[in-house]
């Protein structure tokens, strides 16, 4: 879930962040897989505080967390937060993956996201995948990753850690072709 940084204390934040992460670790034990699970995404709302959140987000970066501005693209969304905070990636907003490829303007909006974050070298998530059509549009346009139906409805921690196991366990070598 994500973490608002306003509301928690940065104890309540770090604790839970910290039990994710060791969950993500477990699940991903010999897969190969990194750090790509260890997000902290900011509500952009939480923002507006900013002297406080800095302190907050400079810690968890020094904890070694990832951080990550949700919901880009809306509300307070400014453009002066990427400038202040040391981001690792942009999340953008379900409402401009809603109805891509359908409606140029929404797709406009996140292929313009995923270009600026590509420039700021900043990774991309987009919200709220439900189709192959959408999926085919961000991958063309270098999505770093998705979320969304398509691939999974929400899970727990305990269900999330099922679904990493089983989709990312090693492939047993006695089903690779043999070599001649």
């Amino acid at each position: 879930s994500f973490l608002d940084l306003a509301r928690e204390s940065l104890a309540e934040q770090q604790t839970r962040a910290w039990e994710q992460h060791k969950a993500n670790e477990r699940a991903t034990r010999g897969t190969g897989q990194t750090g790509a699970l260890d997000g902290v995404p900011l509500a952009l709302p939480a923002l507006v505080r900013a002297q406080k959140l800095q302190r907050r987000a400079a810690e968890l970066r020094r904890r070694g967390f990832r951080l990550a501005i949700d919901d880009m693209g809306t509300g307070y969304s400014s453009l002066s937060y990427l400038q202040r905070f040391h981001y690792d990636e942009l999340k953008i907003d379900r409402s401009f993956v809603d109805d891509i490829p359908s409606n140029s303007n929404d797709a406009e909006i996140a292929a313009t996201i995923i270009a600026m974050a590509h420039n700021l070298r900043l990774q991309v998530v987009a919200e709220g995948v439900e189709t192959q059509e959408q999926a085919a549009f961000l991958a063309e346009h270098r999505c770093s990753y998705y979320q969304g139906y398509l691939f999974s409805k929400p899970l727990d921690a305990a269900a999330m850690t099922r679904y990493l196991q089983t989709t990312l366990a090693p492939t047993d070598s006695t089903d690779a072709p043999a070599s001649h």
